[in-house]
């Protein structure tokens, strides 16, 4: 150790390349993780092998994190008090804070760290407004010309059934603002279409997030997730995932905060990730910057691939981490309903909403964390024809990032400071060559209702099944006795490596048959669209 807060490590290399600031001159760093859900247990994992790492800290984190060592968990917190969280950060000295959920984002807690001087991982609440509101992101594309489906928005009913009736079914409803991961409806007939405008914009379903609507071309295709890290000017890709939402084998049910990932996922080959970074990414961060509110954080693109052109086109973004993706990369949407998303000012042609919504606390994260109030909206005879699927983007993130997340060799640390710092045109990322995959253990009856408090065994145990297995913990608390108990939707994920995808699933699948919980529930073919090739 030298000079107390720096070290010294020898390079391969004389030369002064983008290698250099993670094998050359590490900072220390104590860092603080927001949130507590499955993406945060990934980040702390990931964060608790950088080199770079002095400490860290997850508030609130939940009992996987504290029982596995990842990190220390402040419980008490209140990370929707900001000015609470700047003084956390002085007195222990944190030089990196790393905000998971969206609603302490669009609170504007990235913009105080900031203003205090506090080095932070995460947008500004009018840069999170990509997220925020559906119209702000679909007028940027409209604006930067980037691919998307084509849509209108209204706030009157009748023009938006009229337009409706125009452009046929199938079709897709979107409330403007953040509704708790149900603010999105697939309508396949005229009918539902209808209902889903009239919920919205009659009923005031959604408050103020449903106060205006989207209506989107229904795109066929393969979905996939993309994520890059951005700091402001730069961005670069992580490496490809894909995730399943549907609750039922055979991609069947209701969708879900998702059920599972893998990584890498072969339908974002090489190519079409160039095509992604040139057509998607790349002009969203330049149009951001251009629009007076650069974006600093992770940009989770939810993306389709259609099926007549083989063109990626973007349906949505995420502000930050997701979660299976994050467990295989990491996220967590903790959105309460009661979340209200405004439009105030414009710059240029692009309007960006102000927030007044108030960040619930630590008791609210098992119950949205993985958006099971996500559910069917009517069925007919026992197949449902239209599904809330507002979850798919807001809620399933924490399984791709599990998968990203165990994949990644490069100091995490480091790689968060430099984008904070808006120098990420000096890093590149190493990835483990393979590949992983995160299967989520949900509680029986999730998306719907579920019962609360069942006890989980043999955990600890299942980790040692098999090489290269971890478990993050999302939905989960301790009783009395010591027990895991199950407090959420989604509650697990068994996330593994292998030397290719069919031995990482048969070591989850390994894993997942030691742990005793009778409540519990599992797809049992995460990962087929890829095996089958």
């Amino acid at each position: 150790m030298v000079g107390g807060g720096w070290r010294w490590a020898l390079t391969v290399s004389s030369l002064v390349d983008e290698e250099l600031f993670l094998t050359g001159f590490a900072e220390r760093v104590v860092v603080l993780v927001v949130g507590g859900g499955g993406r945060e247990h990934a980040l702390c994992n990931a964060l608790q092998r950088s080199p770079s790492c002095d400490a860290i800290f997850c508030a609130p984190g939940n009992a996987g994190i504290s029982n596995s060592g990842d990190a220390t968990c402040i419980s008490d917190l209140d990370i929707s008090d900001n000015s609470a969280v700047i003084s956390f950060c002085r007195k222990w000295g944190v030089g990196l804070v790393v905000v998971g959920p969206e609603a302490p984002l669009v609170a504007g807690l990235a913009n105080e760290l900031v203003k205090a001087g506090i080095p932070t991982f995460g947008p500004s609440s009018e840069a999170a407004a990509l997220e925020g509101s559906k119209n702000f992101m679909k007028q940027l594309c409209d604006k930067y010309g980037i691919p998307t489906a084509k849509y209108q928005t209204f706030t009157d009913p009748s023009a938006a059934k009229a337009y409706i009736k125009q452009e046929g079914s199938p079709i897709v409803i979107k409330a403007d603002g953040l509704a708790a991961g149900k603010g999105v409806i697939v309508a396949m007939t005229l009918e539902e279409a209808y209902e889903a405008v009239d919920s919205m914009l009659v009923k005031g379903t959604f408050g103020s997030a449903g106060c205006r609507v989207i209506i989107e071309e229904f795109l066929e295709g393969e979905e996939a997730s993309f994520f890059a890290l951005v700091d402001g000017e730069n961005a670069i890709p992580l490496e490809s995932a894909q995730d399943h939402k549907r609750v039922g084998e055979d991609d069947t049910g209701p969708n879900t905060g998702g059920m599972g990932a893998y990584s890498p996922a072969p339908v974002l080959t090489k190519e079409l990730e160039s095509l992604v970074m040139e057509s998607i990414i790349f002009p969203t961060v330049k149009g951001m910057s251009k629009e007076g509110c650069k974006f600093v954080g992770v940009l989770y693109a939810g993306l389709m691939i259609e099926k007549k052109s083989g063109l990626p086109k973007l349906i949505e973004y995420n502000v930050r981490f997701g979660d299976p993706e994050c467990q295989v990369s990491e996220a967590q949407a903790v959105i309460k309903e009661n979340t209200i998303v405004q439009q105030t000012q414009q710059s240029a042609s692009v309007q960006t909403p102000s927030t007044q919504n108030k960040f619930q606390g630590p008791e609210s994260i098992e119950e949205d964390l993985f958006g099971e109030n996500v559910g069917r909206l009517f069925t007919v005879g026992r197949l449902p024809t239209m599904y809330w699927i507002g979850c798919i983007y807001t809620s399933m993130c924490f399984v791709i990032e599990t998968v990203l997340m165990v994949r990644l060799e490069s100091d995490l640390a480091q790689v968060l400071l430099a984008a904070s710092r808006g120098e990420l045109n000096n890093v590149s990322l190493k990835w483990s060559p393979g590949s992983a995959m995160v299967v989520v253990m949900a509680s029986k009856g999730y998306p719907g209702s579920y019962k609360k408090g069942t006890v989980i065994r043999n955990v600890e145990e299942a980790e040692l099944v098999a090489p290269q297995v971890k478990i993050f913990h999302a939905g989960t608390a301790l009783d009395s006795d010591g027990n895991y108990i199950a407090t959420g939707g989604r509650v697990l994920g068994i996330t593994t490596k292998g030397k290719d995808l069919a031995e990482a699933r048969d070591r989850a699948y390994q894993a997942i048959e030691v742990i005793n919980w009778p409540e519990g529930f599992f797809r049992r073919d995460i990962g087929w669209r890829a095996l089958r090739k």
